[in-house]
């Protein structure tokens, strides 16, 4: 499965911007997976899920977006824009 989350961030003059985490997980583990999320960061929404997605269309999706990248956090965060 492909999730889209949206989380807010803090930018360096205390203003907030929204961030988009696109990720993979099983299908079966998405219980889980959004669990740890929600641990870390209450205030995440789940905004699309894609069932029976791919890892292979994790990265597709990911060079899709990558003019968004948000700096060095990895390769599922993505500034909103």
């Amino acid at each position: 499965m492909i999730y889209v989350i949206s989380s807010p961030a803090f930018k360096s003059d205390e203003s907030f911007e929204k961030l988009l985490k696109i990720g993979y997980t099983e299908d079966s583990k998405k219980d889980r997976r959004y669990y740890q999320y929600k641990s870390h960061n209450p205030t995440i929404k789940v905004l699309y899920e894609i069932p029976n997605g791919t890892l292979e269309l994790e990265n597709l999706i990911h060079s899709y977006f990558n003019k968004y990248k948000y700096g060095d956090f990895g390769k599922e965060w993505f500034i909103w824009d």
